[in-house]
């Protein structure tokens, strides 16, 4: 089952700022509280996660839309002297959505109607676009071999994120059936109406239980 792009993108940018927000707001931060037209003076509200589904839902863009933002937003926070942080990420991510519906989808609203959705006022989602473009050096094309990787990119974290978060719980990952068929079984110990992999979990069991024992 194939995943939303938008949770990807929303995953990613998660991680993202967890790697990098925590030692940078503790020290630049406290001196230079707005450093760029995309930091905010507090952190805000809202969480990443649900500011993508935020702009999901109401923008009606098409999922490309998602990878192209991600794109933006790394060649961006590649600049010389931007560093990636809980206070500038959600302008970030606005403007960098804001470029791709304009450069990428044939319909689209006005710049008012994006900054309602993006909580902002309408001169400063202009000034974010103006910024964002600055950024990028007007760089908006994204070719097919750079989407790609990015899209595979993003799946990769989405499903390493999902494993670690498993491991936190301290949920184990479960066995593909590919795994469990592997295991040697005597075929003469299936039980009536028993399948190979009925017959798997049952010994697993078993052998679980001899051992408590």
């Amino acid at each position: 089952m194939s995943l939303d792009y938008w949770k990807l993108l929303a995953r990613a940018l998660e991680q993202a700022v967890a790697r990098q927000s925590l030692s940078w707001t503790s020290t630049v931060n406290i001196f230079n509280p707005v450093i760029s037209p995309f930091d905010s003076k507090g952190i805000p509200g809202i969480s990443i996660y649900s500011y993508v589904e935020r702009i999901h839902k109401h923008a009606g863009c098409s999922d490309s839309c998602f990878i192209l933002a991600y794109t933006y937003i790394e060649r961006a926070v590649n600049s010389p002297g931007f560093i990636l942080s809980r206070q500038n990420i959600h302008r970030l991510l606005l403007a960098a959505m804001l470029l791709a519906i304009k450069f990428n989808d044939d319909v689209y609203a006005n710049n008012k109607s994006y900054a309602l959705i993006g909580g902002v006022e309408l001169d400063e989602i202009n000034i974010l676009e103006s910024s964002m473009l600055t950024l990028l050096q007007y760089q908006l094309f994204v070719d097919q071999e750079v989407y790609s990787k990015s899209l595979k990119k993003l799946n990769l974290q989405f499903r390493e994120s999902e494993k670690e978060e498993k491991i936190r719980s301290g949920l184990k990952p479960l066995r593909t059936i590919a795994s469990i068929e592997s295991i040697p079984v005597s075929y003469t110990h299936l039980r009536a109406h028993e399948t190979v992999l009925d017959l798997v979990c049952r010994l697993l069991l078993e052998k679980k239980k001899k051992k408590k024992k």
